[in-house]
């Protein structure tokens, strides 16, 4: 656990740290984006009071309810486990601390503060560093469920009753 702890609090920091440099600079600045590579990437600072591409607006409540429970139920069902696939350890410190990033602005401010605008995927959603981890530790965690944990868990039982004899 401690991995995924480490990439947690990682990530929490580096989502924080983000925002409030990015509010720090709009707020000193008369300008609305900037341009990182013009047309491709901008960072575009956005109070966001709903879901990804502003679905479920003004659902604060729901939002940090649903973030409470799936976070539990994921640090359950890995306390359960005998023991953790790196693959999984690094998928759910990306996941946990991306959820918390979001959760702490949910909590303290009633929005998420998102800035990174992809300009060149047209109506793609202004997002930040804590949907990033979100994004990546859930394709991770995919990738693990579907071609690495029935062949680990069978492997390391085995293992685990062999040692025991």
């Amino acid at each position: 656990m401690l991995i995924i702890t480490i990439l947690a609090i990682l990530a929490i920091v580096a989502d924080q740290v983000s925002k409030v440099m990015i509010v720090h600079y709009f707020a000193a600045s008369p300008l609305q984006d900037i341009p990182v590579i013009n047309g491709v990437l901008h960072f575009t600072y956005v109070e966001n009071t709903g879901a990804a591409f502003g679905m479920l607006k003004d659902a604060r409540w729901l939002f940090i309810i649903v973030t409470i429970i799936f976070s539990i139920a994921l640090l359950i069902w890995l306390i359960r486990l005998p023991k953790l696939h790196w693959l999984l350890k690094i998928s759910s410190g990306l996941i946990l601390g991306g959820a918390v990033g979001n959760l702490i602005d949910r909590i303290g401010l009633a929005y998420v503060r998102d800035f990174i605008d992809f300009r060149f995927l047209k109506h793609f959603a202004i997002f930040n560093v804590a949907d990033s981890c979100v994004v990546v530790g859930t394709i991770l965690f995919a990738f693990y469920l579907l071609f690495i944990h029935e062949k680990f868990l069978p492997a390391l039982k085995k293992d685990h009753n062999v040692s025991a004899s």
